[in-house]
């Protein structure tokens, strides 16, 4: 006669399975945590952008003023445009357009964070329909934010009115 085979025991299974299904949850729930602060860095950030964008848009337009411009560009922008080349682009856009009437809701198309040795930096690119007393125009502003500060690093407007002048 043979002998029924001892019984065995899945508790070892069950062990392993357990601890591996705990570490499996505690890494789902750390990537969600971390997930969530990501995008709510970006929504924050895309918000002061737009606030930021809308402040500009009537101290450099309502009426045109160029030092309000020169004086809200980053150093990216005064590297690709001159004091006095800045002073012309917007005397040219005063010309064309006339002054800011009003100027729709911005919203953030492109935004992108950099965390380095302790220091963000947060770049938005915005964009808004905007009404002069001219013409209509669409208004598209590059930003960035070191710190607490907000500058323009591009501003850009797109008009058939700016093409005939």
């Amino acid at each position: 006669m043979y002998a029924p085979p001892p019984k065995s025991s899945n508790r070892t299974l069950w062990i392993v399975l357990g601890v591996v299904g705990g570490v499996l949850f505690l890494c789902c729930a750390g990537g969600f945590f971390l997930f969530s602060r990501g995008l709510k860095a970006f929504q924050n950030a895309d918000a002061e952008a737009d606030r930021y964008a809308a402040e500009s848009m009537v101290a450099v337009a309502k009426p045109w003023n160029a030092d309000a411009l020169w004086s809200r560009g980053s150093s990216a922008y005064k590297a690709a445009v001159s004091q006095q080349g800045n002073r012309e682009i917007v005397a040219k856009f005063s010309s064309a357009l006339g002054n800011l009437k009003s100027c729709g809701p911005f919203s953030a198309s492109k935004t992108y964070l950099n965390s380095r040795n302790g220091a963000s930096r947060v770049e938005v690119e915005a964009s808004a329909e905007a009404t002069f007393e001219k013409g209509p125009a669409h208004v598209t502003l590059g930003m960035s934010k070191s710190g607490d500060a907000w500058q323009i690093d591009s501003f850009y407007l797109g008009s058939p009115k700016l093409l005939k002048s």
